[in-house]
């Protein structure tokens, strides 16, 4: 199995999903196949089930054998954070795993250097670790409102809210979407338009999809 990433902000973006599933649980399963790189996983309360695929097509090269690699290997969140963290601006990032191979390979290169032998900048070696855990098999349904929101503004106000509890209320009418905290010291509401955002009921999307 080879991946390889050469853009610099696909590059930030790959970093961005350890850093923020490291917050969630110490290791996980990646899942590799034909299609590419699939991780799954709930944290240790299982309260939080997330997922995440990266079609092949999102690599600058994707190499997986069916007959040759394995699918399944299992990786702390953090160490890999911390060496994908490392890569240098313009740098070519390898991952790659032989069979049976109790490491991970990732090596850094500048883009001049990336096709010459022993010229790598960096070459990490992360040791696997064991997980017993199942594939989970998460069905297809259909939801009353989806909401998409900017994540910048999405954290700002999260943050805000904490100021006051961890336990956040929402509520949702015709007009508005409104997140509520409350606590000891005092409270937050905020309400979002919904002609603001991009959000809609399940009922406008099917007079939506019936139009076109």
């Amino acid at each position: 199995m080879k991946l390889i990433l050469k853009d610099s902000d696909k590059a930030n973006k790959f970093s961005a999903i350890f850093q923020h599933l490291k917050q969630i649980v110490q290791a996980i399963v990646l899942y590799f196949d034909t299609n590419g790189l699939y991780i799954q996983g709930m944290d240790s309360t299982q309260v939080c089930l997330f997922e995440c695929n990266l079609h092949h097509s999102w690599f600058d090269e994707y190499v997986f054998d069916e007959a040759a690699d394995e699918g399944r290997i299992c990786i702390n969140t953090g160490i890999i954070h911390k060496v994908i963290s490392a890569v240098g601006e313009n740098q070519v990032i390898e991952i790659s795993h032989t069979y049976n191979a109790d490491v991970l390979n990732i090596k850094f290169a500048s883009q001049t250097q990336y096709n010459e032998e022993n010229k790598f900048n960096k070459h990490f070696q992360i040791s696997l670790i064991c997980l017993d855990t199942e594939r989970l098999d998460i069905p297809n349904c259909e939801t009353l409102v989806d909401l998409s929101i900017d994540t910048t503004t999405f954290s700002k106000l999260i943050t805000q809210l904490l100021i006051f509890s961890e336990q956040l209320t929402l509520t949702f009418t015709d007009e508005s979407i409104q997140f509520e905290t409350s606590g000891v010291e005092g409270g937050l509401k905020s309400n979002i338009d919904l002609e603001d955002n991009n959000i809609q009921k399940k009922e406008d999307k099917k007079d939506n999809k019936n139009e076109t």
